[in-house]
């Protein structure tokens, strides 16, 4: 077997690039695209939906259960000084489905209005910096 001289070797090596770089520019491509969460979104919108639900419900903290033990249950533990009371976690109030509509309308226009304050400041500033008044 005869020893490939070093032109042979560059001419193989040029070769396998150019058969590479199609194939690289598509690695590239395909990664660019399955990194973007968008892909998914767009793929799979019923999972990400499902996702984000899972996400919320397990964001959210249980309600903290407020037990009313009954006079003889507490003279028993105090007997065996077994008592310890602890600074019980405020009652949260259920708010109704209008009290919580209403609260989510008015959050809605506040923003709402901030933006238009934003825009007008922002078209004021803009005439005020036009030097032409254009």
């Amino acid at each position: 077997m005869a020893k490939p001289n070093a032109e042979t070797i560059r001419a193989d090596m040029e070769r396998i690039r150019q058969s590479l770089s199609p194939h690289a520019k598509d690695l590239v491509h395909e990664t660019r695209r399955l990194a973007n969460w968008r892909t998914y979104l767009h793929d799979y919108p019923w999972a990400c939906v499902g996702a984000a639900v899972a996400v919320g419900y397990l964001a959210v903290p249980n309600r903290p259960q407020i037990v009313t033990p009954n006079p003889d249950d507490l003279a028993k533990l105090a007997k065996r000084n077994q008592l310890v009371v602890k600074q019980s976690p405020k009652g949260t109030t259920t708010q109704n489905f209008a009290r919580t509509s209403a609260t989510f309308l008015g959050n809605m226009l506040l923003r709402a209005a901030v933006a238009f304050i934003g825009q007008q400041v922002g078209r004021v500033g803009v005439k005020a910096a036009d030097p032409h008044g254009q």
